[in-house]
């Protein structure tokens, strides 16, 4: 390897290790400002409060309507595919 390829990886490898620390350090705040703001809690407000499942009641409603029946449409005229050609 000559000198310029030792450079640029030396280079290389100093800008990635600058921005792997320079993330690490802007995880750092920002978790610290989170915990000073909102505070911590060991249980999980998610599943704090009563949980409701969905459920299909007031969709069943909506069965009683008839539905939309289906109508045949005309076939295509075979000569529109002969003039294609």
């Amino acid at each position: 390897m000559n000198d310029l390829q030792i450079t640029l990886l030396i280079v290389g490898g100093s800008a990635i290790a600058a921005m792997v620390a320079y993330n690490w350090w802007q995880d750092f705040q920002l978790r610290r400002q989170a915990d000073e703001r909102f505070g911590f809690t060991e249980s999980d407000p998610l599943l704090a409060g009563h949980r409701t499942e969905p459920n299909l009641g007031a969709a069943r409603a909506d069965l009683t309507e008839p539905a939309i029946e289906n109508q045949l449409q005309e076939p295509l005229d075979k000569a529109l595919f002969l003039s294609l050609w």
